[in-house]
């Protein structure tokens, strides 16, 4: 079942370093994931955001402020 993971920061390097953790937990897998990144500062307020990079999965959110382990982010999507 393909997941929807949506990245929320201002683009910095530890939003790809993020982004790039989640395709290979995704590729390692085998499960797709549609992942979108927002880095507008209003949208991500507007989603009750308080720290990024933030991660949500399937619209909920999962992780706020820093990168997450790499086991987190197997468990949000596999699990």
């Amino acid at each position: 079942m393909k997941k929807n993971v949506t990245i929320l920061g201002p683009g910095c390097l530890e939003c790809a370093t993020v982004a790039e953790n989640i395709c290979r937990s995704a590729c390692a897998g085998g499960l797709p994931v549609d992942v979108k990144i927002i880095s507008d500062e209003v949208e991500i307020a507007m989603m009750n955001v308080k720290k990024t990079p933030a991660v949500m999965v399937d619209g909920k959110l999962k992780w706020e402020g820093g990168v997450p382990e790499e086991k987190d982010i197997s468990s949000w999507l596999h699990g």
